[in-house]
């Protein structure tokens, strides 16, 4: 449990640079996403992008 609560901070602590709007639907993402993401993707005009479980996972305004 103490693991899980740690990499649910690691990615809630690796958003402090993106914009407010970003960061408020990443953080809105359930812990076992958080937990299991091993990569944020960010391009220029692409949808955001999380690779979750070794698949990729599209991240719209609503979330996930």
């Amino acid at each position: 449990m103490e693991d899980e609560k740690k990499l649910v901070k690691n990615f809630d602590s690796a958003l402090y640079a993106l914009p407010i709007k970003m960061q408020e639907c990443l953080l809105s993402l359930p812990p076992k996403i958080k937990i299991a993401t091993s990569e944020i993707r960010l391009r220029a005009d692409k949808p955001l992008i999380l690779t979750v479980g070794g698949a990729p996972m599209w991240v719209g305004k609503e979330g996930v």
